[in-house]
């Protein structure tokens, strides 16, 4: 089962969920609330002044819509930092499936007038050079002479408001893709096995991504 509250488009974070109630149940379980920044948790009240707030960014290994509430890493984090230092610790998960450090570099502004963290947790997978160069994604990192600036892309994931149409097919659609994943998923479970032991076997390439890092 699933129950998702759906999309919302922001001129300023991109596509972002809807606020709502989301059900995860079918990988793992998750039982949790979509606020307006489109992140996990109630709305985020202003900071107390005795309030030591950590803001946790990441992709959906962060976000963790598998996991419910007590279970995920950024509130673990919040328990035990708070039991080891006796401070009020306030932990807040912005994890977005699917974000890269262009993400972050890119909404840092926001993150910081809008969240006001003292302290920031970044999760970043081994991938990140490609990912953070993908043209495709909402936010990408292009080189513009001896300098890398963040770009967005908005047009692709604002398809549904462009052409109101869409929306009374995409249930269709949706359909149509569960009865051929229905068919095609074991051939795909096979191809990723088969991946994954050349990989392991193989070894990954050396690539240097000085450049990007700095």
């Amino acid at each position: 089962m699933l129950r998702d509250p759906g999309g919302v488009n922001s001129p300023i974070q991109g596509r972002i969920l809807k606020p709502g109630i989301y059900l995860q149940g079918t990988e793992g379980y998750c039982n949790t609330r979509i606020n307006s920044l489109g992140m996990r948790r109630a709305e985020i009240p202003p900071k107390t002044a005795t309030e030591y707030r950590i803001l946790m960014l990441g992709d959906s290994l962060t976000e963790t819509l598998q996991v419910s509430n007590d279970k995920t890493s950024v509130h673990l984090l919040q328990i035990r930092l708070a039991l080891n230092t006796g401070r009020e610790i306030k932990t807040i998960n912005a994890g977005r499936g699917g974000a890269s450090p262009a993400d972050y570099v890119h909404l840092s502004n926001f993150y910081h007038s809008s969240i006001n963290p003292d302290y920031m947790i970044i999760e970043i997978l081994e991938d990140f050079p490609t990912r953070i160069l993908d043209t495709t994604k909402e936010f990408y990192v292009k080189k513009e002479g001896a300098e890398y600036v963040t770009v967005t892309n908005f047009m692709d994931y604002y398809m549904w408001q462009m052409f109101p149409f869409f929306k009374f097919v995409k249930p269709f659609v949706a359909l149509s893709t569960f009865k051929i994943a229905l068919n095609t998923i074991p051939t795909m479970l096979d191809k990723h096995k088969s991946n994954m032991a050349q990989t392991e076997h193989g070894g990954m390439p050396t690539i240097s991504y000085d450049d990007i890092v700095d």
